[in-house]
């Protein structure tokens, strides 16, 4: 179910029905980046996104590659890198990492 946030098409409203999509910040090569707010704190995230499915030309390499990205930035600390606060994929296959 895709919306419109400040005229830019987004893929969800809500990401594991806490994270709120405010606006896209910008797009790569194969993900999205989205500022989203926690609707319980009101914290502001950045949410990078990668859809997977038979209507995307996402081949098993570039999947492989987002998750071991995915690994990487968990096991990074460091006070001037941004931290993952989770990760994963939604129910419509959509693999996404969200920072602080």
């Amino acid at each position: 179910m895709s919306s419109t946030v400040f005229g830019e098409a987004i893929p969800l409203k809500t990401i594991q029905n806490k994270y709120l999509f405010k606006k896209k910040l910008g797009q790569g090569g194969y993900c999205d980046v989205f500022l989203a707010e926690n609707r319980e704190s009101g914290d502001k995230v950045a949410v990078k996104m990668m859809e997977i499915g038979p209507e995307n030309d996402i081949t098993t390499r570039r999947v492989d590659r987002f998750r071991r990205e995915m690994m990487l930035y968990k096991r990074l600390d460091h006070p001037n890198i941004v931290k993952v606060v989770t990760s994963g994929q939604t129910d419509t296959g959509l693999l996404f990492i969200i920072f602080d």
